[in-house]
């Protein structure tokens, strides 16, 4: 339950102008006190959800992206680089949009670490570019500081299996992991990387490599045979866990004070019982510890529907969902949900 791991949930309504219409929001990022979306271009918002600028947008130009691989923040001076992954092209923005410049930083994924350095993922046969090493560190100004993680790359015409993986910031280190492996990585300050949390998948653990290519018909068969980690995120006190395990959902919270697992229904979430009308899962955590996710109001009405009015009340009724929904249209912006932990 909600109640046993955060102290309260509140709700911030985004903005909806012509301007900022958001059909799906998967690529969140919060920096002090902005929230930043990806729809097309990126999407600026502060913490009352106003909407304030767009960033950037889908092209060939020099402040355009094809494909977003990251967003990152350098807080020596608020500026914002966003990340191409098929030109390696890390483009320097203020917050208001004003294009800066930037430099050539290649990677598949890639986040912006400690103020000085783009920590770069490189998965599947992008692994060619790094010469086989799947992490690399550059610093601003494009020079490669480290590379981390090397792997044999002689086997790459056979049908390589690296699918997803996932960086992010946490604290004073970047936090990484691969659906190839059952162990989430950390670097830290000193740019070394170690194996931070081993989940000891067994002989489920996904092989890098397949007996059959993901276009055949039988790629689902054999892909459900074996454990992925579909995601995972860290805060101070637990770890959140969306694993597929052959094939079934599950989802894991790991206390690290008293190391309690409790197993989550995934089609439910963490049981709100906070604000009874709605379901929480999050999708990252903010500079100040506050777990988030994001939900279309279509989505909210949906869960919404056949729920008793008479269910238990919310501590503050005036910032219920159910007070927020019927305030809202089927088609505006999606609703974030901000939960702050227990100390």
């Amino acid at each position: 339950r909600l109640s046993e791991i955060a102290e309260d949930i509140r709700y911030v309504k985004l903005e909806t102008t012509k301007d900022c219409l958001i059909n799906q929001a998967q690529h969140l990022y919060h920096y002090k006190g902005n929230w930043f979306i990806r729809q097309g271009p990126v999407f600026r918002f502060d913490d009352n959800g106003k909407f304030l600028n767009t960033i950037s947008g889908i092209g060939k130009g020099p402040a355009e992206y094809i494909e977003l691989a990251g967003i990152g923040f350098n807080g020596k001076n608020d500026h914002l680089y966003m990340i191409d992954g098929p030109t390696g092209k890390a483009m320097e923005f203020s917050l208001d949009g004003k294009f800066i410049g930037w430099v050539k930083d290649k990677g598949t994924k890639s986040v912006l670490f400690n103020n000085e350095y783009f920590v770069n993922h490189f998965w599947a046969k992008a692994l060619a570019l790094s010469g086989g090493y799947r992490v690399t560190i550059v610093s601003l100004d494009g020079k490669i500081k480290e590379k981390l993680l090397k792997q044999d790359i002689s086997g790459f015409g056979k049908n390589i299996n690296m699918l997803g993986a996932k960086l992010y910031v946490f604290r004073d280190s970047v936090t990484f992991w691969e659906n190839i492996s059952d162990t989430v990585y950390r670097i830290g300050p000193d740019l070394k990387c170690i194996p931070r949390y081993i989940l000891d998948f067994g002989k489920e653990a996904t092989p890098l490599y397949f007996n059959v290519p993901i276009s055949s018909p039988n790629y689902t068969k054999e892909f459900t045979k074996y454990t992925q980690v579909v995601n995972f995120m860290e805060s101070d006190r637990y770890l959140f866990f969306y694993i597929s395990r052959k094939g079934v959902a599950s989802i894991v919270i790991y206390s690290k004070s008293d190391g309690i697992c409790f197993s989550v229904d995934p089609g439910v979430g963490i049981i709100n019982d906070l604000d009874p009308d709605c379901y929480f899962w999050p999708m990252g955590i903010t500079d100040d510890g506050q777990l988030y996710s994001i939900s279309q109001v279509v989505e909210i009405m949906e869960s919404l529907k056949g729920k008793a009015s008479d269910s238990p009340k919310p501590a503050n009724t005036n910032h219920s969902i159910r007070k927020i929904i019927e305030n809202s249209q089927v088609d505006d912006n999606p609703i974030l949900k901000l939960v702050r932990l227990k100390k």
